[in-house]
């Protein structure tokens, strides 16, 4: 029975570690990243 709980605790962390990962990788995508070429750097 601690054998199985245990096991269920480490699926269930990797299972929401898997879910973040692949939200930040579709928010890091669809971010606009850095500046248009020939723009001026900021003051």
């Amino acid at each position: 029975m601690m054998n199985e709980a245990r096991i269920m605790v480490g699926v269930n962390a990797a299972a929401t570690a898997s879910a973040a990962y692949h939200e930040a990788l579709g928010y890091a995508l669809a971010r606009p990243q850095g500046r248009p070429l020939g723009s001026k750097a900021p003051r």
